[in-house]
């Protein structure tokens, strides 16, 4: 058995670590893992896991849309950008392979470590269930068949008791003693040496029942140089079988497979947490976009009115040489310009400040190439349709099944219960019953004499380690032993603090929930607010924009007829300009408060058209349709 172990041991450590590849194939393995694949390979569970570096580079998709120095980018491509290489996702997406491991650990018996958005009541910790066989256990056993040597079992317990993995454990040593004697039954015989060869191989685990059992086989080999032993060399052994079952605190399901449900619960959990993440992903992503299309709008305007001031610049110098109009009204085409270019120079600075922000959600890594390249957005903000704004009723029916912040909150409550069901459990007395029953073999070499202690050897019969083992399965000498052990802990005051505390959990995460509810309403009403007067402000801005250029195109004429000034042209560009400066707003903010419902009903995802098993693999094939 030695030479077995130490092979055993070898193979164990130069077995190679797991490598994984890519994050799918992480994810991958660590599901099957997770899902108990590990046999035939039985030194899986032995080997580390190597997860791989995380994944910096940008996708291709990436440098496929950049032509010429320019990334031309729709509201579409962002938004599968982000789903490919935001580092938001990124990290979801290993919270989300976390998940499952809590699950492979508690299954062990262990308590979960936990996961963003999941709430592990403080409940569940409480009330150590009892661990051994009971207090019965200190059995003398087969021990008695040990003659001079002690070789037997004192008594046998199973361990920790709250492990459902099941548990090996294999000793042996060795021992040898000499000890000088003083007595006259070994007239000659100065000293006693013994050597001890003990090994013990035990096995045991415990169930989600509440159930423990154990099987233990104990051997020793043992020689001397006393001439009184009966067998020399002796080989003892020892079979054990033993149980024990709570019947009532410690009992059942409830109380012990309660980490494996909260993990089994978590990881609902962790799916409504990446879905949160996402979205607010997109969200964000299609709020930069609107802000880069306005930012390009002003730049696009901006740059018009230079070219307007430059041109009355032109023809008011023009009309001074011929000597129909002041000088002073060139100074003022001269500072309109000026203004006009300052404007310019701002438009341009916000319009490259935004292209920066909506790169550093796009790419995981933001090279020299990416840093140079200029963003072009070829989409323009949205238009109004008649489907835009919902019933206020059926868009708060809508966020209160959608919302992902209310679905964690109701698996937590689930968390809660599961707490409330083992607290309760821990209420009762302990009481478990037990049983042992073991067999016990003794042979070796038996030495015959003439007479009696002392005489000479005749004879010899040989024994050994088969002999004993044949009669330890035999069961030749039993030993039985079963009982119960009951233990009443007087006032009960930390089992009854720990349900009250889980119950008064429980209650304070219900006026939490429904603190959510009450906000998500108002959300959703504040939302279609914001979208009813954007709506309103478009229309507005619309006309109030056609309006300016009307009234400026007249003024120009006006001007060209010799019936107006150039500060009067002036003024009707000013004018337009602000007017096509709000209606880009009213666009713009039509747009977020677009997004802003979606994201209080819970629905922005499905109407981008995002699917959430390609944004977990990091590998988008089917495009947002941006459905309603």
């Amino acid at each position: 058995m030695r030479r077995v172990g130490a092979v055993c041991l070898v193979l164990l450590l130069l077995a190679e670590p797991v490598v994984l590849g890519a994050d799918t194939q992480t994810r991958k393995s660590l599901n099957d893992y997770v899902r108990g694949q590990w046999f035939p390979e039985v030194l899986e569970p032995y080997r580390p896991v190597e997860i791989p570096p995380a994944n910096l580079s940008n996708s291709p998709r990436l440098r496929e849309l950049i032509r010429n120095g320019q990334l031309y980018l729709s509201l579409s491509d962002a938004i599968v950008l982000a789903l490919e290489n935001n580092l938001d996702i990124a990290v979801a997406r290993y919270e989300k392979m976390i998940a499952p491991l809590d699950v492979m650990r508690s299954r062990s018996g262990a308590s979960p470590r936990g996961i963003p958005g999941a709430v592990i009541p403080t409940g569940l910790f409480g009330g150590a269930l009892g661990s051994g066989i009971g207090a019965g256990a200190g059995v003398q056993g087969a021990g008695g068949a040990g003659g001079e040597g002690g070789g037997g079992v004192r008594g046998t317990s199973i361990g920790s008791g709250n492990t459902f993995d099941p548990e090996i454990n294999v000793n042996y040593s060795f021992n040898r003693s000499t000890s000088p004697l003083n007595n006259v039954v070994l007239t000659g015989v100065p000293s006693l040496t013994t050597n001890t060869n003990n090994n013990t191989y035990f096995f045991s685990q415990f169930f989600p029942t509440g159930t423990t059992y154990f099987v233990g086989l104990t051997g020793a080999r043992q020689s001397s140089t006393s001439p009184n032993v009966l067998f020399n060399p002796s080989n003892v052994s020892t079979m054990n079988f033993g149980f024990n079952q709570h019947l009532l605190n410690g009992y059942g399901y409830r109380a012990n497979a309660r980490f494996i449900r909260v993990a089994k619960n978590n990881l609902k959990i962790s799916d409504s947490v990446f879905r949160q993440r996402v979205q607010d992903t997109v969200s964000q992503v299609m709020n930069l976009y609107y802000d880069l299309v306005l930012a390009q709008e002003r730049t696009r305007v901006a740059r018009e009115s230079v070219e307007v001031a430059r041109k009355l610049l032109e023809d008011n110098k023009t009309q001074v040489e011929i000597g129909t109009l002041a000088p002073l009204e060139v100074t003022r085409a001269e500072a309109q310009l000026a203004t006009n270019q300052e404007a310019l120079i701002v438009a341009e600075t916000r319009l490259q400040l935004q292209e920066e922000l909506i790169k550093e959600v796009l790419a995981r890594q933001l090279d020299p190439e990416i840093e140079a390249v200029r963003v072009v957005p070829t989409d323009k903000l949205p238009e109004p349709t008649p489907g835009d704004i919902p019933d206020e009723l059926k868009a708060i029916e809508a966020a209160l099944e959608g919302r992902p912040e209310l679905e964690q909150g109701q698996l937590n409550l689930v968390n809660h219960d599961i707490a409330i069901g083992f607290t309760k459990n821990a209420l009762l007395p302990t009481l478990d019953l037990f049983g042992l029953f073991s067999g016990a073999g003794l042979a070796g070499n038996r030495q015959i004499r003439a007479g009696g202690p002392g005489t000479p050897i005749i004879g010899e019969v040989e024994g050994g380690l088969t002999d004993a083992l044949r009669r330890t399965f035999q069961f030749d000498f039993p030993t039985y032993a079963f009982g119960f052990s009951l233990q009443i802990p007087f006032r009960n005051r930390s089992a009854k603090a720990d349900h009250a505390r889980a119950v008064l959990d429980k209650r304070q995460a219900e006026l939490h929930l429904q603190r959510l509810r009450s906000q998500i309403i108002q959300q959703v009403h504040n939302a279609l607010v914001t979208l009813k007067q954007s709506r309103a402000r478009m229309e507005t801005s619309r006309k109030a924009t056609q309006l300016a250029q009307q009234i400026f195109e007249a003024e120009q004429l006006r001007f060209q007829a010799g019936v107006s000034t150039p500060f009067l042209v002036i003024q009707a560009q000013r004018d337009l300009i602000a007017a096509q400066g709000s209606e880009q707003e009213a666009f713009n903010g039509y747009g977020k408060a677009l997004v802003q419902l979606e994201m209080a009903t819970g629905r922005l995802l499905e109407r981008v058209g995002v699917d959430l098993e390609e944004a977990e693999s990091g590998t988008v094939r089917t495009a947002p349709r941006f459905g309603k």
